[in-house]
């Protein structure tokens, strides 16, 4: 902690994840794409509304070969475009 308020670090790797994608069976769980995940993020402040505002840094997610079902996608990018716009 410093004067200005927290310091926050976070830096994360993820291999082989199936990310939120519903599957019906185990066949339908080994057609899903395998992601990768890299996140590094910084911020500092005072209050939680500092610590995002000064929020800095990247998430990157990569998918590999494989099969989503028809409409799964659509329901994990639903909530990260409303999360989206609380931040923005």
């Amino acid at each position: 902690m410093n004067r200005a308020g927290a310091d926050f670090a976070l830096t994360a790797d993820g291999k082989d994840l199936v990310l939120g994608l519903r599957s019906k069976n185990a066949e339908d769980l080994q057609r899903l794409p395998l992601f990768e995940v890299r996140a590094d993020l910084a911020a500092n402040g005072a209050t939680v509304r500092d610590l995002a505002g000064s929020m800095d840094g990247y998430i990157r997610v990569a998918g590999g070969a494989g099969r989503i079902p028809s409409g799964a996608l659509c329901f994990s990018c639903t909530g990260l475009s409303y999360r989206a716009d609380k931040f923005n």
